[in-house]
C-alpha cells in the first residue's frame, strides 16, 4: 500500500457500521472517516483528499447511487466500494457502471471488504501513476511545441530583425553626420555615405575606384598615412588617429578616423571600413580653450588670496600659491585629493562637510570655516565659493576664494575689548551721573529753603526798618530807601533770576543803573542822585544796550528792562 493513497471517507447512516469500519480499517494503517450523509461527504472531500469512498447505496436524503454520479468516479483519482443489504444484483450492477469498483453485501465481513479495499487503493495507486505520467508526457509535449513555436518565431523575427537592421545600417550610413568610406586592398575608392561628399565637395561617381591617398591627401602626410593603411589591411585596428583631408575646393579639413578590417565568407581580407569625424572644430576650440586655461592659471596665480579649484566629486583640480603660501602645502601635494582635504582640521569635518553639501546645492554664501596648516596650526578663514557650468548648465567644477582672516579676528577682538571697556565706562559714567543729579537736587531743594528764609527775614525785620527810617530822612534819603526797598524786593523775586540769566555780562554799577531806570529815573535824576556826570549816565546807557544786544534798535531800554 502505497502511503499516499490511504485515505478512506466511510458514508454509512448505521452509526454501528460506521464505528466497526472505522475500527477495523484504522487497524490496517487506513486514514479513515466517518460521515453519515451523502451530502456530507461531498463537503468532506472538499478539504479533506480522499482515495476510496465506501458507500451505502441506503442513504437520508441523497442516496448512494445518486452520490456516485456526483463522484463520476471514472473520471477521477478515487475508487468508490457499495454496501448494500438488499443483495439486490440491477442496484449493484448500477452502481458498477457508475464507476464502483466492487460491492459488499450487509453485513459486512471484514474478512470480504479488506482484500476490496487493498485491491480499490492499488486502482487508486496505478490511476495516479497513470495520470502523473498522462500529465508530464502533456508537459513535456506542451513544453516542446512551445519551444519549436518560440524557434520559429525567433527565426521570423531574426529574418526581420536582419532585414530591418540592414536598412536601418543604410539609413545611419546615408543620415549619419560621420564620413564612412570603404577602400580595397590597395586604397582604391569603393564607396563613401552623403556626409562625406558633403564634406569632400566629390560624388562618389567622381571619385569611385580612384586612389584614396592621391586624391584626398596632402602631399605631406601621403607617405605616413600608407604605412597606417597598411597597419590596418594587416588586420591590426587603428583608433583615434587623426589626418587632413583636400576638399574639392582645396580646403583642408581635420578627420579623426577609426578603422576596421573588412573580411569575406572565407576570411579573407577585402578591404578597409573607416569611420571619420570631421573635428576640425573641435582642434580650433580645443586650442582656443588650452590658451584661455593658461591665461585662468596665470589670474589665479596672480589673484593674492587663496585660490582652489574641485571638480563635481571635490577632487582638487588646481590651487594657486597663495593658497599653498596660507596652508603650507606644495601644490603636487593638493592636485587630486579628495574629501577629506589635507587642510581639513578633524575637530571641524562636520561643519566644513556641512559647508560643502551647502556649496554642492548651489548656495553660494559667503562662509566662515577654520583651516589647518601643514604645521598642524589653526586659523580661520572667509570662503566665497562659487560654480563652473557647461554650454548646458551642468557643474563641471567648483572653485573659491579663500581669506585668511586670522589677523583680522585678532583686530574684531582688539574692537570687543575695546567696546567692552567703553560700555563698562558708560556704567560708571551714567552712576556718577545719577549721583550728580541727586547731589544737585539735594542743592536745589537747599537753595530753596535758604531763598525761603531770606525772603522771610527781610520782610519779618529790614522791610519795617526802611519804613521807620524813610519817615525820618530827607527826600534825598527818602530816595535812596526807595531804591534800596526796591532792590531788596528784586532780589527776592523771579526778577533777579532773569537779570543773573540776561544780564550776566553788565557790572555792578551798570545793574545799580538798570534799577533806576527800570523805575522811570531820568538820566539827570540818577545824575544827582549818584553825585556823577550827565554824560556818564548817557555812557552807561549806552553800554547796558549793546550788552543786551538792543544797541541797533529803537526798543526803549525802560520797557525792555520791565519786561524781564
Amino acid at each position: 500500500m502505497a502511503e499516499e493513497c490511504n485515505r478512506i471517507l466511510v458514508v454509512d447512516d448505521d452509526e454501528m457500521m460506521r464505528d466497526s469500519l472505522y475500527e477495523m480499517l484504522s487497524h490496517d494503517a487506513y486514514l479513515v472517516t466517518c460521515v453519515d450523509t451523502a451530502e456530507k461527504a461531498l463537503k468532506k472531500m472538499k478539504t479533506w483528499p480522499v482515495h476510496l469512498f465506501i458507500v451505502d447505496l441506503k442513504l437520508p436524503g441523497m442516496s448512494g447511487i445518486n452520490m456516485l454520479k456526483k463522484l463520476d468516479v471514472m473520471n477521477n483519482i478515487y475508487e468508490a466500494i457499495i454496501l448494500t443489504a438488499y443483495g439486490d444484483m440491477n442496484t449493484a450492477k448500477e452502481a458498477m457502471e457508475l464507476g464502483a469498483c466492487s460491492y459488499v453485501a450487509k453485513p459486512v465481513e471484514y474478512k470480504k471488504l479488506a482484500p476490496r479495499v487493498k485491491k480499490a487503493l492499488e486502482i487508486v495507486k496505478q490511476k495516479k501513476v497513470k495520470l502523473d505520467y498522462l500529465n508530464e508526457l502533456e508537459s513535456k509535449i506542451r513544453e516542446r511545441t512551445k519551444k519549436l513555436e518560440r524557434e520559429i518565431e525567433q527565426r521570423k523575427q531574426a529574418e526581420l530583425a536582419l532585414r530591418e537592421q540592414r536598412k536601418y545600417a543604410e539609413s545611419i550610413v546615408n543620415t549619419a553626420q560621420v564620413i564612412v568610406l570603404v577602400l580595397d586592398k590597395k586604397g582604391k575608392i569603393v564607396n563613401y555615405n552623403p556626409y562625406m561628399e558633403e564634406i569632400a565637395g566629390y560624388t562618389i561617381n567622381e571619385v569611385k575606384g580612384k586612389d584614396w591617398f592621391d586624391t584626398f591627401l596632402p602631399e605631406r602626410d601621403r607617405s605616413r598615412i600608407r604605412v597606417l593603411f597598411k597597419t590596418a589591411v594587416g588586420d591590426t585596428q587603428t583608433r583615434g588617429n587623426i589626418n587632413s583631408i583636400v576638399t574639392k575646393d582645396g580646403r583642408e579639413r581635420e578627420i579623426e578616423w577609426y578603422d576596421k578590417t573588412l573580411k569575406d565568407d572565407n576570411g579573407e581580407i577585402v578591404g578597409l571600413l573607416a569611420v571619420g569625424q570631421d573635428v576640425t572644430e573641435r582642434i580650433k576650440v580645443d586650442r582656443a580653450l588650452k590658451e584661455n586655461n593658461r591665461f585662468l592659471i596665470d589670474l589665479i596665480s596672480s589673484i593674492r588670496d587663496g585660490v582652489f579649484v574641485l571638480d563635481e566629486n571635490g577632487v582638487h583640480i588646481t590651487v594657486n600659491p597663495a593658497f599653498c603660501r596660507m596652508t603650507g602645502f606644495k601644490k603636487k601635494e593638493l592636485i587630486g585629493t579628495g574629501l577629506p582635504h589635507p587642510y581639513w582640521p578633524e575637530e571641524e569635518y562636520d561643519n566644513i562637510q556641512n559647508a560643502f553639501k551647502q556649496i554642492l546645492n548651489e548656495d553660494f554664501k559667503e562662509i566662515e570655516l577654520v583651516f589647518k596648516r601643514k604645521n598642524d596650526e589653526r586659523f580661520p578663514v572667509l570662503i566665497n565659493p562659487s560654480s563652473v557650468k557647461d554650454f548646458n548648465g551642468k557643474t563641471i567644477s567648483y572653485f573659491a576664494i579663500v581669506k585668511d582672516i586670522k589677523e583680522k579676528k585678532k583686530a574684531e577682538e582688539v574692537l570687543r575689548e575695546n567696546e567692552r571697556k567703553l560700555y563698562e565706562q558708560n556704567i560708571m559714567l551714567n552712576e556718577k551721573n545719577i549721583a550728580l543729579r541727586e547731589v544737585m537736587d539735594q542743592l536745589e531743594a537747599e537753595r530753596d529753603k535758604v531763598a525761603a528764609q531770606v525772603n522771610s527775614n527781610v520782610d519779618r525785620f529790614i522791610f519795617p526798618l526802611i519804613s521807620k527810617m524813610r519817615t525820618k530822612g530827607s527826600d534825598i534819603d527818602k530816595t535812596y530807601f526807595d531804591l534800596l526797598e526796591e532792590n531788596l524786593k528784586e532780589l527776592t523775586s523771579q526778577f533777579a533770576d532773569k537779570m543773573s540769566e540776561k544780564m550776566f555780562r553788565l557790572t555792578q554799577k551798570e545793574i545799580e543803573l538798570c534799577n533806576m531806570i527800570k523805575r522811570g529815573m531820568t538820566s539827570k535824576e540818577i545824575a544827582n542822585l549818584l553825585n556823577i556826570s550827565h554824560r556818564t549816565v548817557e555812557t552807561h546807557r549806552n553800554n547796558i544796550r549793546k550788552k543786551l544786544g538792543i544797541g541797533k534798535t529803537d526798543t526803549n531800554l525802560v520797557t525792555y528792562l520791565k519786561n524781564m
